[in-house]
């Protein structure tokens, strides 16, 4: 999609920023009929945590759930939970209720809690996690449509496995592999080699690679068993009996033990599923333990999280814009938005702790951990509903404009967001100050509340989110666009206080960001920040002011609107000191944050720039996409060989940290845990 560029200049970057809110609105359930028929599903659960966050509670759930297309599931299998029975397997048999937006973000109630699942529904399986959970546990969920007619001599080629495991849900014993298996129609597996790492086999760096033999596998109704006998010798990664299913597309399985609190997810990478292409919005779910906490801090660092990402992939590279909404295990659920770019060979890249597989035609990744990170993850392209009429919203077309992140993302009031469909205007038209809220006969309403609008063009239109909207607890913003008296159909993402985001240069929402120095020249390579310099840099979605703004009118310079959120900046992973975060004087909508650059190390690059909210020590959000160029830079570091260390081990873990040492302070003093 292309977006609407913004007449930045070196001496006055030029306006725009988006931010959004959302009143009480109930669930958008205008996508449920998309989720209907019977699927398999799989479940792991790890609760009751230590104040160092050692799981105390494992369960495990194999079950087939059946959707009814109106909004009511009813799910039937077993349990597995080490504090019941000492983890012996329990009849399940249970009802809840699901929804599905137009975007195809769902929720269901959560079998084993009182919490709810939230995820997405993709075209070959549903991911999702119980992320707003408030009790203090991490899962992660895969179901996949069952494929009936599948049975041994239907399934052959090859897939891409990536496993996780918490043998006797110990931290300490987890371990993380890929291999992958040939099943040839007749019941056998082929030779398999996995490659993988435990952390309890001679330390959290070991790697090793661990050969089977004589595996199997018996399918009937696309459900089964595969069996990995135990080797002779050596660490076993993989082994014993393993229930899984298979998609009814064929392009994705899904496994685990009956008794194990362990999940496998592999993708079809041969036949008619080898493409690796990779690119579109994709729903994501998973979870992570970085194996390399403990030594350093006395804690352990999980997470698990559901989210989106907007994916390019364009000459062999790859760039991935994502958001994951992360529950570190404390209670304190917060959005981190990133981005990544590497090189697909063959449909793999290897980055320093992770390596990605793609397949399945192009409908899914998978991912795993490397060196200290385990994790898990599962990618599949998103199934929304198709827009329809003269005016029509793309359900998965409304975006955060400084940096483009996905749907699941959310918006706050006073952000500037875009929004893609057809027909959206008559023609294209770009708003003076003060922005109105009808432009060439087109307005927007965000949860019934006239938008302030900047441009407007047949399928594109970028607005500001109002500051009135009402901000509330599990909040929603409803979009919905009127050209010349036709109504289009309505577009539901969440809502949040703050929703940071860097404007960048080429406005991509990656790379150097729109950052100014004193004499208005523009931060670049050949002009980089000095140490101790203050600059100012251009941002969105810094939430409610004061003094307040009226809607897409110009700010003040006397007095200046400071934003209520708590901002905080990182260069480099090294905090900022922030002068000045509210509304760029003389600008609607644009935000504006002036700090002094940190004493960072020589010859970093274009080192990343990073904004936090972070109230009463509760991390709301993180944002790491733009750059900065800092004196003493040589060459780009997005596309240097050590930023892949950037995703698992900067800006996460310094996440991590905070809500593990939060969790440890909570449990210690119950009345301050919020």
């Amino acid at each position: 999609m292309a977006r609407v560029k913004f007449p930045w200049a070196a001496g006055a970057i030029a306006a725009l920023l988006p931010s959004v809110v959302l009143a009480q609105v109930n669930f958008d359930t205008s996508g449920t009929a998309l989720l209907e028929g019977a699927y398999f599903f799989r479940q792991v659960y790890y609760g009751s945590l230590s104040s160092v966050d050692q799981i105390g509670e494992s369960a495990s759930v194999i079950a087939t759930v059946t959707f009814d297309g109106a909004g009511n599931y009813r799910l039937s299998g077993q349990v597995s939970d080490n504090t019941v029975s000492s983890g012996a397997p329990q009849p399940l048999s249970t009802t809840g209720t699901y929804g599905v937006n137009a975007s195809g973000l769902f929720y269901m109630d959560n079998p084993l809690t009182t919490d709810e699942i939230f995820g997405g529904v993709g075209q070959s399986a549903i991911v999702g996690s119980s992320t707003e959970n408030s009790n203090g546990y991490f899962d992660f969920m895969v179901a996949v449509p069952i494929a009936s007619s599948a049975t041994n001599a239907s399934l052959s080629g090859t897939y891409r496995m990536v496993a996780m495991d918490y043998p006797n849900g110990d931290v300490t014993q987890v371990n993380n592999s890929t291999f992958l298996i040939n099943p040839n129609g007749a019941g056998n597996l082929g030779p398999i080699t996995v490659s993988g790492h435990a952390v309890n086999v001679s330390d959290a760096n070991f790697t090793f690679n661990q050969p089977i033999t004589g595996a199997t596998y018996s399918l009937s109704t696309g459900a089964g068993t595969m069996t990995f006998p135990a080797q002779s010798s050596g660490a076993s990664l993989i082994s014993g009996t393993k229930q899984f299913f298979v998609s009814a597309d064929g392009n994705i399985l899904v496994a685990g033990s009956l008794t194990g609190y362990d999940i496998e997810v592999g993708i079809k990478v041969s036949g008619s599923s080898a493409s690796s292409n990779f690119s579109g919005t994709y729903f994501s779910g998973g979870e992570d333990y970085d194996a390399s906490s403990f030594a350093s801090s006395g804690y352990y660092y999980l997470d698990s999280f559901y989210g989106s990402a907007n994916v390019v992939s364009s000459g062999g590279n790859t760039t991935v814009l994502y958001h994951q909404r992360l529950n570190p295990d404390n209670n304190d659920t917060h959005d981190y938005t990133a981005d990544d770019e590497f090189s697909l060979s063959n449909g793999i890249a290897s980055e320093t702790y992770y390596q990605y597989f793609t397949g399945a035609g192009g409908t899914a990744r998978i991912v795993t951990g490397q060196s200290t990170e385990y994790s898990i993850e599962l990618d599949v392209l998103a199934q929304s509903l198709r827009a329809s009429g003269a005016v029509s919203l793309s359900p998965l077309g409304v975006v955060g404009t400084a940096n483009y992140v996905p749907i699941t993302n959310p918006v706050t009031p006073g952000e500037f967001v875009t929004l893609f469909g057809a027909g959206l205007a008559p023609s294209p038209a770009t708003a003076a100050l003060p922005f109105p809220t009808a432009l060439n006969g087109v307005s927007v309403s965000i949860n019934g509340l006239a938008a302030p609008v900047y441009y407007v063009s047949s399928n594109e239109i970028v607005c500001i989110v109002p500051f009135e909207l009402d901000l509330a607890d599990d909040g929603y913003a409803v979009f919905q666009v009127t050209n010349n008296n036709v109504v289009s159909n309505a577009v539901t993402l969440f809502t949040e206080y703050s929703a940071p985001g860097v404007f960048t240069q080429d406005q991509s929402g990656t790379g150097p960001a729109a950052a100014l120095h004193r004499d208005g020249s523009l931060v670049t390579a050949g002009n980089p920040a000095q140490m101790g310099e203050t600059i100012a840099v251009y941002v969105t979605g810094l939430g409610t002011v004061t003094p307040a703004v009226a809607d897409g009118v110009a700010a003040p310079s006397t007095p200046l609107s400071n934003a209520d959120e708590n901002i905080d900046v990182f260069v480099d992973g090294q905090p900022a000191t922030v002068a000045f975060k509210g509304l760029a004087p003389t600008f609607a909508g644009l935000y504006q944050m002036d700090f002094v650059v940190p004493n960072i190390a020589p010859d970093s690059g274009a080192v990343f720039l990073d904004l936090s909210d972070k109230t009463m020590d509760i991390l709301i959000n993180y944002n790491s996409m733009a750059t900065l160029y800092v004196a003493g830079s040589s060459g780009d570091y997005r596309h240097s060989a050590a930023r892949p260390t950037r995703r698992g081990h900067v800006a996460r873990n310094a996440i991590r940290r905070s809500n593990a040492q939060l969790r440890a302070r909570d449990l210690a003093s119950p009345a301050m845990a919020h």
